[in-house]
């Protein structure tokens, strides 16, 4: 298995055409998910709930889709951001600029705490990340998480990004799976360390 920093870029045309699709697929799931909790919702006011109930179970399935396809879109955004040449395309700069937002830098900053804890205690937390692993860095997981926590610490969308990949891409992230190298990690947090740096 490759290393969280060894993953092959995007095609950027492969990229738009999947961003165009989900976003397709995004508001025709949508709007049936309008439609169908309309119209049963319609049946069982004006007829009964054995007619109309099937349709909002119907509604609630698509609001899933619509969940799923909508998780698809931002994990690949948040890839698109850390790839770093990927600008022109539809929804990465909007996507850049919402992952360098305070609110954003943030939740990053307590997901950061989070996992050190995690180091700290050995517990494995609800985010499952690797206590052995989380307990190495520990100390270096706190001080990212002041950087974000920061306003005068200057901040590269593809380095947050890459924060962000770390903390919520499990299946590629080596503060969760035990597969990816361990030193890993440790490239990882040399690479945020290097990018989140004070102004001067």
């Amino acid at each position: 298995m490759p290393g969280f920093l060894d993953l092959p870029q995007h095609d950027l045309d492969q990229a738009l055409a999947r961003l165009r699709e989900l976003s397709d697929r995004g508001r025709h799931l949508a709007a049936l998910t309008l439609a169908l909790a309309l119209a049963g919702a319609l049946l069982v006011v004006a007829v009964s709930g054995s007619v109309g109930v099937p349709l909002l179970i119907g509604a609630a399935g698509a609001l899933g889709l619509l969940g799923l396809c909508r998780s698809d879109r931002t994990r690949l955004l948040v890839a698109l951001v850390a790839q770093g040449d990927a600008w022109a395309l539809d929804g990465v700069r909007d996507a850049a600029e919402r992952l360098c937002s305070p609110r954003e830098l943030r939740r990053l900053a307590r997901g950061l705490r989070a996992a050190a804890a995690a180091g700290m205690t050995g517990a494995q937390i609800s985010m499952m990340v690797d206590p052995a692993r989380a307990s190495d860095v520990r100390d270096r997981l706190l001080v990212l998480a002041e950087r974000l926590s920061d306003p005068v610490v200057k901040v590269s969308a593809p380095a947050v990004a890459i924060c962000r990949r770390l903390l919520c891409d499990a299946q590629h992230s080596p503060l969760y799976n035990p597969h990816i190298p361990e030193h890993d990690l440790g490239r990882v947090l040399d690479l945020l360390e290097r990018e989140l740096v004070a102004q001067a």
